[in-house]
Parts: C-alpha cells; sequence; structure tokens
C-alpha cells in the first residue's frame, strides 16, 4: 500500500504523532525521514524545558495562544506565528492561555532525541 487515509480525531495515534520512526515496523506511518504532531493544548498544560540534539524542527500555533521559552528567552505565540529551530535549541512550553492548536515537523525522525534540561 503506498497510502492511507487518516483522521486527526482518530486518538489511536501515538501521543499525538502523525509520523516518525517510533511507529511499528507494519504502520505505514513508520519513517525516519521525519516527525510530525498534531497538539491540542489545553489551558494548565506545560512541558518542561528540553533539547534535541539532532535534526531541525517546526513549530506552528494554528490556533490559540501560549507561552514558550526558547534559549532562554520568553516568546508570547498566537495563531499563525511559527519557530524554526536548530539542533539543540533548548525549549519550554510555558503557558497555554486558550485551547490551541499546534504543529510540529522535525526531521529526521532520530530515536531517544529528546534531552530534559536539569532545573
Amino acid at each position: 500500500m503506498s497510502y492511507k487515509v487518516f483522521n486527526l480525531d482518530d486518538k489511536t495515534d501515538i501521543k499525538g504523532w502523525l509520523c516518525g520512526q517510533f511507529f511499528p515496523d507494519n504502520d505505514i506511518r513508520k519513517t525516519d525521514c521525519l516527525e510530525v504532531k498534531f497538539n491540542y493544548l489545553e489551558p494548565g498544560f506545560t512541558m518542561a524545558e528540553h533539547f534535541h540534539p539532532l535534526g531541525d524542527e517546526l513549530f506552528i500555533v494554528l490556533k490559540g495562544k501560549i507561552k514558550m521559552k526558547f534559549d532562554g528567552i520568553e516568546q508570547i505565540l498566537v495563531a499563525g506565528d511559527y519557530v524554526f529551530q536548530k539542533p539543540n535549541t533548548k525549549d519550554a512550553l510555558l503557558e497555554v492561555f486558550e485551547p490551541s492548536e499546534c504543529l510540529t515537523v522535525r526531521s529526521p525522525s532520530v530515536p531517544n532525541n529528546k534531552v530534559e534540561v536539569k532545573q
């Protein structure tokens, strides 16, 4: 099979990931070329500071308003904002002001490529 249709409302995915190396071998979404994640973020959700040693990342705010930190600098992001990050950029999600939707694209998809920053 060369393609398969999915829907974002199908909650059988892996924590919002739409494709990447972490899917089972028999899943069409398994690829080491890229990772794509769609996030529904609710107020109160945060993500600890971390970085990815390998690959470039594109983070897009599709809907809502959030506060993030990139290499120690806090930024308010709203729908339409996007951030392009090189490897080793430290980021954290500090606050979700209203229900938000975001898309993350990272290339390549590498196992164990997330490093938590010790506080």
